[in-house]
């Protein structure tokens, strides 16, 4: 807003269905957003120390290329996609196709053969 321009590609829309009309309105009109309070609504994920940023980034980079690439891409398409789907039955059939997908793929067998033998997964992306 300070720049004249306002968030592209439905940011604004996206932004009100995750914090709200008020919390939105805040930010777009440039008032700050101290840390503590972006974590407290959920806008934030970690509340890291300044001198633990770099720690921290490369724990959750970790944990995430240790997932299954096909589904963890997945997951990240439904979860964005759907809430920008306007009823839940139809964002629910989004799923549904996903999930047959993962169905079929040798992440998710090797996924369940580790937990079952008890051991960490290879994935493959396939």
């Amino acid at each position: 807003m300070a720049l004249g321009i306002l968030p592209a590609y439905g940011g604004s829309a996206r932004l009100v269905r995750w914090v709200g009309k008020g919390l939105a309105m805040r930010l777009a009109m440039g008032f700050p957003l101290p840390a503590d309070e972006a974590y407290r609504i959920g806008l934030a994920q970690w509340l890291v120390e300044h001198g633990e940023l770099d720690a921290k980034t490369m724990e959750v980079a970790e944990h995430i290329t240790a997932l299954p690439p096909l589904s963890t891409r997945m997951v990240k398409e439904s979860l964005s996609h759907g809430m920008n789907i306007g009823n839940l039955s139809d964002a629910a059939l989004t799923d549904l196709y996903r999930f047959m997908v993962l169905e079929l793929t040798e992440d998710k067998a090797e996924g369940h053969d580790a937990w079952r033998e008890r051991r960490t997964p290879h994935f493959s992306g396939r």
